[in-house]
């Protein structure tokens, strides 16, 4: 199927006329839902809604992407929509809990703790063996300080979910593929949560944690595995990563260091100690030998030669430096690497490249404040040497 654009999509809408066509314009925000922003999917799912307000489906879609557009009221709102549709129908009581505790989630979020509790109520009452809906009103309670029903809770989730930790898991992974970092992290507590000990689950909600920006909650979840698997190779390394999205260098660049010492062939952790060398601590020596020892272990590491081209271009080796992006970029297509390059060429005097550099960027970046830079850095490029 080809892509539409934003127009597009809003033009194939307006000629829908049924049931029939809004079918058809949800199939199509479910297909193109892990390839276009979700903005973009919202138009589809207002249209579908519009022609045919009977489907649940539609609603539960659209509550999804409202909330990963960070609109929680308007996804409380469709999740209401949704279980109208869906009270009435006695097959779709999975349905209706599966809607009822997604909603809990966001009055709980929201502090309408009451709301919350009488949803996970009404959810457990149509599926009185829904292991997420135990699972999150334990969560629940506990938060509330009310610690006996929720080990009441925890431990009929446990006796009912035997074995749900992987699937969970797995689903998790499923949903951050997808972009969902919110829901996945619900799916990774659950899995955590059943099986306290599944060192996987922690970093999931680790990862979840830190694709929604929340570092010091992807901290706690890391220090929690690093009790559960003090010896396994790559925690301190994810952890060394939600330590330095904090700002906080020196725990960043031990834990990192740690992850070296376990594993000598880690070159995600020498290319950050790398990186912390360069800005950090402003050692280019020391940093320059942490991207060579990274580089042996993965010749083609895009971090490390990324970085040390940046490096290089700092400290005016543009030979180097040109090296080094241009065989990042043979790692993989990046707009920040595409524009490091062109700025590299632009100060070795290679005006032509350097604005088939830039052009290559345009071609890739979708960031609307570095697309400015890289325009003008292209139009300075295209200017006649005086």
């Amino acid at each position: 199927m080809r892509l539409l654009g934003a127009g597009a999509c809003l033009v194939a809408a307006a000629c829908a006329a049924g049931p029939s066509d809004a079918e058809a314009l949800y199939r199509q925000a479910r297909a193109e839902a892990g390839r276009r922003p979700p903005e973009e999917i919202l138009p589809l799912l207002d249209h579908a809604i519009a022609l045919d307000p009977t489907r649940a489906a539609y609603f539960l879609e659209r509550a999804e992407l409202r909330e990963r557009l960070r609109l929680p009221e308007g996804a409380v709102e469709d999740y209401g929509r949704a279980i109208g549709l869906l009270r009435p129908a006695s097959h779709a009581r999975f349905e209706l809990a599966d809607a009822l505790t997604a909603r809990a989630v966001l009055h709980a979020a929201a502090g309408r703790i009451a709301a919350a509790e009488a949803d996970l109520g009404d959810a457990l009452r149509a599926s009185p063996r829904s292991i997420e809906a135990l699972l999150e009103r334990a969560r629940l309670f506990r938060g509330a300080g009310r610690a006996a029903e929720a080990d009441r809770d925890l431990a009929e989730a446990r006796s009912h979910g035997r074995g749900a930790a992987g699937a969970f898991h797995d689903e998790g992974v499923h949903q951050l593929q997808a972009g969902r970092p919110g829901r996945a992290e619900r799916l990774f507590l659950n899995a955590s949560d059943l099986d306290p000990g599944r060192l996987e689950a922690l970093v999931g909600l680790a990862r979840a944690r830190m694709e929604s920006g929340r570092f010091a909650a992807a901290e706690e979840a890391l220090d929690r595995a690093l009790a559960a698997g003090p010896s396994d190779p790559e925690l301190p390394y994810h952890r060394g990563n939600s330590r330095l999205a904090q700002g906080k260098f020196e725990e960043a660049l031990a834990d990192f260091t740690l992850a070296a010492e376990r594993d000598p062939r880690n070159a995600s952790a020498l290319a950050a100690r790398g990186l912390l060398f360069h800005r950090h601590r402003k050692d280019p020596e020391r940093a320059e030998a942490e991207f060579h020892r990274a580089l042996v272990a993965d010749p083609a590491h895009f971090a490390a030669l990324f970085n040390r081209g940046l490096l290089y271009h700092e400290t005016g080796r543009l030979v180097e430096a040109e090296r080094d992006l241009r065989r990042a970029l043979a790692a993989r297509t990046d707009p920040e690497a595409a524009y490091a390059l062109g700025r590299v060429l632009l100060d070795r005097g290679d005006r032509e490249r350097a604005a088939d550099a830039f052009r290559r960027t345009l071609e890739i970046c979708r960031d609307p404040e570095r697309r400015k830079s890289v325009e003008a850095d292209l139009a300075r490029s295209l200017r006649p040497e005086r």
